[in-house]
């Protein structure tokens, strides 16, 4: 027999914005979106579209405009704090003042709604919050202050705070934001290890969205108060991301998702290399503006060969030959030769 997630979040004709006396800023009008059981979900949309205002009322941090948010299959306003924080955990991207706290006590804030009348948590809370230590593999932080932390060992704290909830739902905010690169994969690979392995529904913002687009199981893409939603291979293939970002002086590629510069390619060059030196080599005299026409000679050449187990960069134009012992110089000689 089959076995078919089941919706554990549903939007219909949501709106969300900010009330005032006045009227109404509506920031998304009329979402109709769902999130399955183990699912990973990008939300993705310009600075200022309103990204962090859904996710907080999807939390139920802010009060919906209009429409209705149900988590399993019941409307949010019906549930009590308590009963919520128990389905729902939430990630922000403010820094928190926490100057006498250790990693520790912060990670069990996060099952106090599995404590005693005294707001102890009980020995079966503790090992629960030993076990996320070593999922996040933070151990070597356990006992130093927040604040000694660096941006990578902080968020991985508060995305530790949310699993101490031990909630089916979690909802973060820019998890990656601030993070090097390194740092940045490691979070997106955690929450994917959440998803796949430990059956967590996840719902995350961001900007970083060549590294994002590849990674989850389903776009929410914001734009003009609409929301696009589908899987991002989907929304490749059908252009989606070409209609949003090309312009002038970017565009989109269909074979790498990455959002590229839109360079004006005008001196043609033939190249002969082979795998990464091909690769390399081209992007290099594309990004000096020559057009590379792969495996195929021209007036003008580059040949990559390798003399004594070392690659040499052979530059030829009118029946002249120059050779280059790196891409480096090679570019710099044919800049000079532009100027």
């Amino acid at each position: 027999m089959k076995h078919e997630f089941k919706n554990i979040i549903e939007l219909k004709n949501l709106k969300t914005g900010y009330q005032s006396k006045k009227e109404d800023i509506v920031l998304i009008d009329n979402a109709d979106l769902k999130v399955k059981q183990a699912e990973i979900v990008a939300l993705l949309g310009k600075n200022g579209s309103g990204k962090s205002t859904l996710l907080k009322t999807i939390c139920n941090l802010l009060p919906k405009i209009d429409g209705t948010i149900h988590i399993n299959n019941k409307e949010i306003s019906y549930y009590k704090p308590n009963e919520l924080a128990k389905i729902v955990s939430y990630v922000s991207t403010e820094k928190i003042f926490a100057p006498d706290l250790k990693v520790f006590d912060i990670l069990s804030f996060g099952a106090y709604q599995y404590s005693n009348w005294l707001g102890i948590i009980d020995k079966e809370s503790r090992n629960k919050v030993e076990e996320i230590i070593d999922l996040l593999k933070i151990s070597h932080i356990k006992n130093r202050f927040y604040y000694t932390l660096s941006d990578g060992e902080k968020q991985k704290t508060m995305l530790g705070r949310a699993l101490c909830q031990n909630t089916q739902i979690i909802i973060l905010d820019e998890p990656t934001a601030f993070l090097d690169i390194k740092n940045k994969l490691e979070i997106i690979n955690l929450l994917k290890t959440l998803c796949y392995e430990h059956n967590k529904s996840i719902i995350f913002s961001s900007h970083d969205f060549t590294n994002v687009i590849k990674e989850v199981d389903k776009i929410w893409f914001l734009d003009n108060k609409e929301i696009t939603e589908g899987a991002p291979e989907d929304l490749v293939l059908n252009k989606f991301f070409e209609s949003k970002f090309d312009s002038d002086s970017v565009k989109f590629c269909t074979e790498t998702a990455n959002i590229l510069y839109n360079r004006k390619l005008t001196k043609p060059i033939g190249l002969i290399a082979d795998g990464e030196l091909q690769t390399w080599t081209k992007a290099a005299l594309e990004r000096i503006n020559f057009e590379v026409v792969c495996n195929k000679t021209n007036s003008v050449n580059v040949v990559v060969n390798i003399e004594n187990k070392i690659p040499i960069w052979a530059f030829t134009e009118n029946n002249k030959i120059e050779k280059f012992n790196s891409i480096y110089d090679l570019i710099n000689n044919l800049k000079h030769k532009q100027l």
